[in-house]
């Protein structure tokens, strides 16, 4: 897959999730009004909790795919997108964690799998 197929990719996800956000933000103002309840807004909001993580995901990764390579201009970079820093430290992404994070997952599918193997 080359660069400009993950553009084009993050784009479509991206306009489905700002459509998505439109939405909620008129189902938000229909339950302060009263016109929908609690429990109806919170089933209308698992079925997009999907679509949010992807999006965030793919911001994220969008956002390390432009940052540059030479220390000289990361500075720029970081001070330029303050605010998607800002958010990404919000939503607890960052390279390190991320791998952190999968790596825990993999060794405890890992001893999980050799507990399920030791009992057969």
């Amino acid at each position: 897959m080359a660069l400009k197929h993950v553009k084009n990719y993050y784009q479509q996800v991206e306009k489905m999730y700002l459509d998505l956000a439109s939405s909620l933000q008129e189902m938000e103002e229909d339950f302060k009004a009263g016109k929908v309840t609690e429990d109806e807004l919170n089933n209308l909001m698992l079925p997009v909790k999907g679509l949010q993580e992807n999006y965030v995901r793919l911001s994220y990764i969008m956002y390390l795919l432009a940052q540059p390579n030479r220390e000289s201009k990361k500075e720029n970079y970081f001070k330029s997108n303050s605010a998607l820093n800002d958010f990404f430290s919000e939503e607890n992404l960052s390279v390190n964690e991320d791998l952190l994070l999968s790596q825990d997952a993999l060794k405890e599918f890992k001893k999980r799998l050799n507990e399920l193997k030791d009992k057969k």
